[in-house]
């Protein structure tokens, strides 16, 4: 993940604490008609200290899938 190159998770979160939530999109395509997004994501306190990182990949609705003009 280029965000978090020469990072590394440390810290465990407190009750009470603020957590900033951070994630960007590093690829987008369509596989079998679905039209998906690969994301990465990581959580921080106002420290930045990270406690939290993991990635998904999001399937997105699509005005051209759904027949939609425009």
């Amino acid at each position: 993940m280029p965000s978090l190159e020469g990072r590394a998770l440390s810290a465990h979160p407190m009750t009470g604490d603020i957590a900033l939530i951070h994630s960007y999109v590093y690829d987008k395509y369509v596989r079998d008609g679905a039209f998906l997004v690969d994301l990465v994501w990581w959580i921080e306190t106002l420290d930045g200290e990270i406690y939290e990182e993991g990635g998904a990949t999001v399937e997105l609705p699509s005005r051209r899938a759904a027949g939609g003009g425009g």
